[in-house]
């Protein structure tokens, strides 16, 4: 099981720059929507009253936050497949080409000793072991000025060197508007929608296309004529097709992110292929048989010289090894090394084999994309059909009896047509072995907008 840890931090009563009214909150519903919905192992809130950690205390002041920094990444204990977000909701602010974080007793007068450099949260969360870290920043309110830059410029950079995937409330240029109305930040509101049953985004992309229309919707509706477009990097860009939210994920999702593992098997780049294949046996909650068969393959390569972040194949579908961080009765599943070789016919053959799955996924990427824009739905036309099971859906298809598969985009639903002409009905679950077994059985497959 993947190890989903977090740092959540929201400052309302600053001791040297104006106060901010709902920074707090929106910490909060992060915590409640990470402990309760995504089922976070470990969450570490820091608020203006948070609750003490371990009877060690969780006010964000500078020199506790850094401390708990230390500590929690002295050494790295994550693993590919494991995910580490830190989201922080307040005051950031440019100084010398550096971006920080203002920490409670942060002083605009003494940005450089008493802020947080984003640089910092970056490396740290670099070095965790997690493929997965995410940074989250609501915090371009620039100090209560109405003049001047706002963080983003030095961070986006940082973010593309490092990999760490970056969510950023609002362009440098723009403020991070709190709205009375919602008793919360603009953008922190639309990403709790976004990432929850609303929105149900369960990629990077999905969610950065959301945000984009919802917090300009926000913005509007409230506050007038204001702009605020919040953004995203994710680099490279298979980065963009990680699964955030895996009880969200959809077919297509686990469709697009395997096509990235076997491209990276093509290109010979094994780590990422691992990774990759992770990510997707993760999503489909440790079921998918190619990603298992791909796992097994890669753990009998020639060893690779071990690096912080690698764990063997075997420890990720299977056993773990523990040691213990902070604070003292977390257990946290520390790196180990893994493995590689090349048989250049086999991995030919593989991707031979996968070349018409690879095809199905570009075509089901770019209707789903259609419709995730709003275009329309044919499938009202298709609601009064026969309907078949799924189990008796899969046995036709064994059977050699279906001749082509109309999927509706999200994935949800099929129009069957038999080999003897007949249309059928079936609703489909988050199977991620659907794809593969339609294609190996030659079934031609297109897709309704």
């Amino acid at each position: 099981m993947a190890s989903n840890w977090a740092i959540v931090i929201g400052i309302n009563q600053y001791r040297f720059l104006q106060p901010l009214k709902y920074a707090k909150r929106d910490a909060e519903t992060m915590h409640s929507f990470l402990m309760q919905e995504a089922k976070f192992d470990r969450i570490f809130l820091f608020t203006d009253d948070s609750s003490p950690i371990g009877g060690k205390p969780t006010e964000p002041f500078r020199a506790n936050l850094l401390r708990v920094l230390r500590q929690i990444f002295a050494t790295p204990f994550m693993k590919d497949g494991d995910n580490f977000w830190f989201f922080f909701s307040g005051h950031g602010i440019p100084h010398n080409g550096q971006d920080y974080l203002m920490p409670l007793d942060g002083d605009p007068e003494d940005i450089e000793n008493t802020g947080i450099s984003t640089t910092v949260i970056t490396n740290y969360l670099r070095s965790c072991g997690a493929d997965n870290a995410v940074m989250i920043l609501d915090a371009c309110r620039s100090g209560g000025k109405k003049s001047g830059e706002g963080i983003g410029r030095q961070t986006e950079a940082e973010a593309r060197q490092t990999g760490v995937i970056s969510l950023f409330s609002c362009s440098p240029e723009q403020y991070s508007y709190e709205v009375e109305a919602i008793e919360q930040g603009a953008f922190t509101y639309a990403l709790l929608e976004g990432l929850g049953i609303r929105g149900r985004c369960a990629t990077v992309e999905r969610l950065n296309q959301y945000l984009e229309h919802r917090v300009l919707e926000l913005v509007t509706q409230y506050l007038g004529r204001v702009r605020q477009v919040p953004y995203t990097i994710a680099e490279p860009l298979n980065r963009s097709h990680l699964i955030l939210i895996p009880q969200y994920a959809s077919l297509v999702d686990i469709a697009t992110l395997k096509n990235d593992a076997y491209r990276a098997e093509r290109n010979q780049d094994w780590d990422l292929a691992q990774r990759l294949w992770i990510r997707v046996n993760a999503a489909a909650s440790g079921q998918d048989m190619d990603a298992i068969e791909a796992l097994q393959k890669l753990a009998h390569l020639q060893p690779l010289a071990p690096t912080s972040n690698t764990t063997q194949v075997n420890k990720n579908i299977g056993t773990q090894v523990h040691s213990t961080l902070y604070p003292s009765n977390s257990s946290i599943p520390q790196a180990a090394s893994k493995s590689q070789s090349v048989n250049q016919n086999n991995e030919n053959k593989r991707w031979k084999q996968a070349f018409p799955f690879a095809l199905t996924v570009v075509l089901i990427t770019t209707f789903f994309l259609g419709n995730f824009l709003g275009i329309g739905n044919l499938f009202n036309e298709y609601k009064d059909l026969n309907q078949w099971r799924y189990s008796e859906f899969i046995q036709a298809v064994d059977k050699n009896e279906v001749e082509a598969v109309l999927l509706k985009a999200n994935g949800t639903q099929a129009v069957i047509t038999t080999k003897k002409g007949e249309r059928i009905l079936v609703n489909l679950p988050n199977d991620p072995e659907l794809l593969n077994i339609l294609t190996k059985n030659g079934v031609k497959i297109s897709i309704s907008r």
